[in-house]
């Protein structure tokens, strides 16, 4: 059975500051960024078991663009929690994830 997902405020604005961006780069690239960070998300449905980065965040790149889903899984509920999806190239503040505990 497939994991739900519960995608933070926080994440979604992530996520339409790096459509709008993709699209003033380039007409369309926007629309591919959101289909692969939707590809990235099945994909979590499916097996969110993947490696703790720190604390009791887990990490997945969003493949062919420079961004990481960061998520914490609660596990009786069966529900990814996403507080955000952070471009690696950036440095975000140390602590944005703290939040989460």
């Amino acid at each position: 059975m497939a994991w739900k997902v519960q995608i933070s405020p926080e994440a979604r604005i992530d996520i339409q500051d790096a459509i709008s961006w993709y699209n003033s780069r380039q007409k369309g690239l926007g629309t591919r960024f959101f289909k692969e960070v939707k590809n990235t998300l099945n994909q979590l449905k499916r097996n969110p078991y993947y490696s703790v980065k720190y604390q009791q965040v887990r990490c997945l790149k969003v493949y062919k663009f420079p961004y990481l889903i960061h998520f914490v899984l609660d596990e009786p509920n069966e529900t990814i929690i996403i507080p955000g999806i952070l471009n690696t190239s950036l440095n975000p503040d140390e602590n944005w994830f703290m939040d989460l505990e």
